[in-house]
C-alpha cells in the first residue's frame, strides 16, 4: 500500500524525468570525448534511458579521474551473463564481444535532475584522461 502511495504520486512526473535523462544523454552524445562512446541505439526504439552507459578503452583511467574529480560512476553487468554461474551450464562457446564489452562498460550519472552543466563536468574531467 505504502509503495502504490508513492507511485501514484511519482507516476504524472514519468514522462518528464524520462525526457529529462534522455535530453541528458543526448548531450554526453553531444559532448564526450571521442573515445568514450555511448551504447548504440537501434533508429526505431526509444529508450528512457535509466543507464547512461558508455565503452571505454581504459576504464581505470576514466573511473580514477572521475573519482579525483568526485563524480559518481558505476559498473553495471561487470560480468556478461553467459560466464554468470545461472547460466555457464548453457555457454557452449565464448561471445568475446560480451567479454570485451565486460571490460569497458561504464555508468555516468544520469537522473532527472541531472543540469546541463553537471553533465557538462562530467565531459570536461572525461576530456581530460589521456586515452
Amino acid at each position: 500500500t505504502l509503495q502504490a502511495a508513492l507511485l501514484e504520486v511519482k507516476l504524472p512526473k514519468l514522462d518528464a524525468a524520462n525526457r529529462a535523462r534522455a535530453a541528458a544523454v543526448q548531450r554526453y552524445r553531444e559532448e564526450l570525448p571521442a573515445w568514450c562512446v555511448p551504447l548504440a541505439v537501434h533508429p526505431a526504439a526509444e529508450p528512457v534511458y535509466h543507464l547512461a552507459v558508455v565503452q571505454v578503452p581504459d576504464r581505470t583511467a576514466a573511473t580514477r579521474a572521475l573519482d579525483d574529480a568526485e563524480v559518481g560512476w558505476g559498473v553495471h553487468y561487470p560480468v556478461p551473463c553467459h560466464l554468470q554461474p545461472a547460466f555457464a551450464a548453457n555457454a557452449t562457446e565464448p561471445l568475446p564481444v560480451a567479454e570485451v564489452a565486460a571490460t569497458r562498460i561504464l555508468s555516468l550519472p544520469l537522473h532527472p535532475a541531472l543540469t546541463a552543466e553537471q553533465v557538462g563536468d562530467v565531459c570536461t574531467v572525461l576530456g581530460h584522461v589521456d586515452a
